[in-house]
């Protein structure tokens, strides 16, 4: 059977792979914020500098608050890998209805041929639609 439609096929190996790199930045992002958080980086100024603000987030600033900054990068990561690598999917599937829709048309046919030279007709019979 000849594979069509390369271009899609293509393209969605583009997206798994997309969602794969997604998945590896995450983590290391995810990391460098917990790091960030640990070592009490998160702050949006350093104090005492010429140019700054001091800000301090309290809890949030520290190692609690570079967890939960790490978590809901995990979590807008892992969701924006999951999209990507679901899009792929889809493109397969519709590629995979495609195929099984010409099949059936296919076989639908030939029945129809079988039937009309066993009834003797010169043209195979297709019902009238709706």
């Amino acid at each position: 059977m000849i594979q069509r439609f390369r271009a899609l096929r293509t393209i969605s190996i583009v997206f798994k792979f997309l969602a794969f790199v997604v998945g590896v930045i995450t983590v290391i992002i995810a990391v460098a914020i917990c790091l960030a958080g640990v070592m009490g980086q998160t702050g949006a100024a350093t104090p005492g500098s010429t140019y700054s603000i001091e800000v301090r987030f309290g809890v949030m600033g520290g190692a609690l608050g570079g967890i939960v900054f790490a978590a809901a990068a995990i979590a807008g990561g892992i969701g924006a890998a999951a999209m990507l690598y679901a899009f792929g999917d889809l493109i397969l599937l519709q590629l995979a209805i495609e195929e099984n829709t010409r099949a059936t048309f296919r076989l639908l046919e030939a029945q129809a041929l079988r039937m009309s030279q066993e009834q003797g007709w010169q043209q195979p019979y297709y019902p009238p639609g709706p």
